[in-house]
């Protein structure tokens, strides 16, 4: 998620350009990292990146990841993220993107099993993502 911040001062800065702290959407920004459980408990929550920082990109410098990489988090721990974190892998579950859908719906005979599958793992996902969605709606709000 991307915090909306007024035009960093160059004393902030350390001689860096403010233009790091402009995100895509053309405002400046700090970026977050933030997973929360079913009860939209945030149970890990970071702001350190400039708004430019791709989610991915932050997320890997998180000591959650650290974490994660060492296998030092309970097996039944999973994620249920974005399309964004697609080439971790592992116990981080992303959606089907529409290339893979695609190719199952063409490719899969007259009953396109493997496409209907597909598509209710990726509702189911979407199901358990609403959690991170509410999460910080509560918080804005």
């Amino acid at each position: 998620m991307a915090v909306e911040i007024d035009e960093p001062e160059a004393f902030d800065l350390n001689g860096r350009s403010n233009k790091i702290y402009r995100n895509r959407k053309g405002y400046f920004a700090l970026i977050v990292q933030a997973f929360c459980d079913a009860a939209c408990r945030f149970v890990y929550f970071n702001v350190g990146w400039p708004g430019a920082t791709n989610d991915l990109v932050a997320y890997k410098q998180t000591q959650l990841y650290n974490l994660f990489l060492d296998n030092l988090l309970p097996d039944w721990i999973g994620y249920a993220l974005d399309e964004a974190y697609s080439s971790i892998g592992g116990r981080h579950y992303t959606p089907f993107i529409q290339h893979q859908l695609d190719r199952a719906y063409n490719e899969g005979g007259p009953e396109k099993l493997l496409y209907y599958q597909m598509r209710a793992y990726n509702h189911a996902l979407s199901v358990l993502r609403i959690h991170i969605e509410r999460a910080f709606g509560q918080l804005v709000r």
